[in-house]
């Protein structure tokens, strides 16, 4: 198969040889930096967030590696000047969804790894109707608020629109009075509670095949974001968007069911508080196997968004899951069930170099399975280019869900 062809396997001595490996590039580059005069300052800045919170990527065994390679660069000829001060935390610019599912694993993952996040989102709407908002699973916990609000975290919940598919949400979102009713509910619905905003997650907008109706859409949607963001602020919330991932600007239907461009990140980006690119689901169902957020994708996605909204505006979406591909369908994993069936059929995990993500194979009752997920390689991998980038940060799907070892990842990215 090509995939032994141009993969390499994940064990423990050659994982650890390519992380040096690459550490050491990382190193070259700082103290190629330092040399030619920019400084740490320049080449590790610290930002901040719009939350408030300081972000970097310093890393202190960086500093350490970059000193010790300085007098060997001087002997070449050029002079080193002393470094700054070391920045000793990764940056706490990470997102996560709090799914209903698991959703006490997954606080508790929050309030273990408050050092790396700065917002929560418990996906705990729906948004039945134009008129109506449910309540799903474990939603309204106060006591989960309160916990989280006290490790320092904003809390965000998600509403997600069940009750909009396209021709409905035109109808509503597209009516002056209609969606100025949905507004309000909305704001409502964020001051009912001790919420820091919303985070509107409205994915059943895209599922359309007609260019036309997705066309209406876009714009339908587009003047709900700007009507609604502005409502929030006055109310004193924040507005968070979150959209499906798009590589540029036609309306390509996806996956045979979606078109993403009802998205209009450019009208978004410019009121949206952030908003969250979801770079995930690039295979899914009978669109398989494959990657769930292959390398080259994901970069064409940032690239796309990028271009429509500044890097500051946007949270690079990174998933913790996997899929199971069989039979020309699949089923959804957490990281640590990936892991499981691989013990369980004794296959050998591998990593593909050219999509940074984890994969294998195996075979039960003669049908051939091939799974891909998100490994905690592959999850530090995207933060560590989010924050590269200058983006506002990650966007994880989602705490609970990803394998053991995923926030240590994180915090040595």
């Amino acid at each position: 198969m090509w995939h032994e062809d141009r993969e390499e396997s994940v064990t423990a001595t050659g994982d650890e040889l390519g992380a040096v490996r690459r550490e050491i590039e990382d190193d070259l580059a700082v103290a190629g930096a330092v040399l030619a005069g920019d400084g740490f300052h320049t080449a590790m800045l610290p930002r901040t967030s719009g939350s408030g919170r300081r972000e970097g990527t310093y890393d202190p065994r960086v500093r350490a590696r970059t000193l010790m390679l300085l007098p060997l660069l001087a002997l070449i000829g050029v002079a080193s000047p002393a470094p700054a001060t070391p920045r000793e935390r990764p940056p706490a610019n990470v997102q996560a969804w709090l799914p209903y599912w698991v959703f006490d694993e997954a606080v508790r993952d929050a309030n273990r790894n408050a050092d790396l996040l700065d917002t929560v989102s418990p996906f705990w709407f729906n948004a039945a109707g134009c008129h109506r908002i449910d309540n799903k699973p474990t939603a309204r916990n106060a006591g989960a608020v309160a916990r989280l609000h006290g490790r320092g975290l904003l809390v965000t919940p998600s509403v997600t629109a069940g009750g909009l598919p396209p021709r409905t949400a035109v109808r509503c979102l597209g009516n002056s009075s209609s969606r100025t009713a949905h507004v309000r509910r909305l704001v409502r619905l964020a001051v009912s509670g001790d919420y820091d905003g919303l985070d509107i997650d409205y994915e059943n907008l895209a599922l359309t095949t007609n260019v036309g109706q997705a066309r209406r859409v876009r714009r339908a949607f587009a003047a709900f974001v700007e009507q609604l963001c502005p409502a929030l602020r006055r109310n004193g919330r924040t507005c968070s968007i979150t959209v499906m991932p798009r590589t540029g600007p036609g309306f390509t239907v996806w996956r045979g069911k979606l078109i993403p461009a009802v998205y209009d990140y450019k009208r978004i980006g410019r009121v949206a508080d952030e908003v969250r690119v979801m770079a995930y689901d690039q295979h899914a169902h009978q669109f398989g196997p494959g990657p769930i957020a292959g390398w080259p994708w994901v970069k064409q996605v940032v690239a796309f968004a990028s271009s429509q909204m500044e890097a500051q505006r946007f949270r690079l979406g990174i998933p913790t899951y996997g899929r199971d591909f069989a039979r020309g369908g699949s089923v959804s994993l957490t990281g640590t069930q990936a892991r499981q069936r691989a013990r369980q059929h004794g296959a050998k995990i591998r990593w593909s170099r050219e999509q940074r993500e984890a994969w294998f194979t195996y075979r039960v009752g003669g049908v051939r399975h091939e799974v891909w997920f998100s490994s905690p390689r592959a999850v530090a991998v995207r933060a560590r280019y989010a924050d590269r980038l200058g983006l506002r940060g990650s966007a994880l799907w989602a705490a609970g869900l990803g394998a053991s070892g995923t926030w240590s990842a994180l915090r040595r990215r």
